[in-house]
């Protein structure tokens, strides 16, 4: 079945002999959509940000064949949050008397924590309230396994169980992690079950860790292309202008002129168009991938280039001089700010 248009936006674009219709894009966005890469989701990327440039560098270190263990994918990602980020992951709270930490927040999504506890160095009882803040960084592997364990519960990475022994280092995908041994469990079953967890090779028991990666299920191309990116912005808008008309996907074409634009709103009787660029977080975007931003004045009253990469300041200052606007990857969940 066909798709529609919507007819205030094909009214507007007739008055300007501009031809309008849905790109290949919105098809494929549409089909993984179907597959439920959902509100959940959505949401949950909305509520902590930080959630984003996780997956861009996970998405990064797939894309270079890196395979993660936390303790890997820690030390992997920890000298890239500073600049990924503007504000830190996590903030430690700490005792007044001896500059121990004794406990943490995340700035997106909690506030500071309030009560009495007692500090485990110098025992003093400390009310968290007249605590020190510090800003930290670096990413300890309990907060690393939160993340992706929250990237996990929306299913955009999935987890896996990863053997590796001790003594020799050989390592294997523990696939079947099973149920807790039961009391009445036979010798033979037990013995098959522990079986799963001793090193082939030398006979050791392995050390188990979580394993992580994209979730192929919900079609890695959906998140490894970039195609997230238009959706997700198509969701802030959507969110942010309820009454006005958000598509995602859409070609114009006037007089042997094409473009295509990711994500088109049409508010207050004027369109502004939106060039989405995912790229990880610690990569500059290449021009190539920002010139098409450059013919939307051509149709369009406003234009708009987002990007989860860095822009050089040569790319800034030309962008600017030609009208467009850019929201850089701090701004993202702001974008209302530059659609009056």
């Amino acid at each position: 079945m066909r798709v529609m248009i919507p007819k205030k936006l094909n009214k507007y674009f007739d008055k300007k002999n501009v031809n309008i219709k849905y790109s290949g894009s919105k098809r494929k966005i549409d089909k993984y959509l179907k597959k439920d890469i959902s509100k959940i989701t959505f949401t949950k990327l909305y509520e902590k940000p930080y959630l984003r440039t996780i997956l861009q560098l996970i998405i990064k270190s797939i894309q270079e064949d890196y395979i993660q263990t936390v303790e890997e994918f820690l030390d992997y990602i920890k000298d890239k949050l500073e600049i990924s980020l503007d504000e830190p992951i996590f903030i430690d709270v700490l005792c007044k008397y001896c500059d121990e930490i004794i406990d943490t927040y995340e700035p997106y999504d909690t506030k500071k924590p309030k009560g009495i506890k007692r500090c485990p160095k110098c025992k003093n009882m400390i009310d968290l309230s007249d605590c020190e803040d510090k800003k930290n960084w670096e990413c300890p592997e309990s907060i690393m396994y939160k993340l992706l364990d929250d990237l996990n519960k929306i299913e955009i990475v999935t987890k896996d169980w990863y053997g590796l022994c001790p003594e020799c280092l050989e390592s294997s995908i523990i696939k079947n992690i099973k149920s807790p041994l039961l009391n009445d469990m036979d010798i033979n079953t037990y013995k098959e079950y522990l079986s799963d967890f001793y090193c082939p090779k030398c006979g050791n028991l392995f050390e188990i860790r979580p394993f992580y990666g994209l979730n192929t299920n919900d079609d890695i191309s959906f998140w490894k292309e970039g195609y997230w990116l238009e959706w997700y912005i198509k969701n802030i808008c959507l969110k942010a202008y309820p009454r006005s008309i958000v598509e995602q996907g859409i070609i114009l074409s006037k007089n042997h002129d094409v473009i295509e634009v990711d994500v088109l709103i049409l508010k207050n009787n004027e369109t502004y168009g939106i060039e989405c660029k995912s790229y990880s977080p610690d990569k500059s975007v290449d021009f190539g991938n920002i010139a098409p931003v450059l013919k939307y004045n051509n149709f369009l009253d406003h234009s708009i280039f987002i990007t989860t990469g860095i822009i050089k300041p040569q790319d800034v200052s030309y962008l600017k001089k030609n009208g467009v606007s850019i929201v850089n990857r701090y701004e993202i969940e702001k974008i209302r700010r530059y659609i009056k």
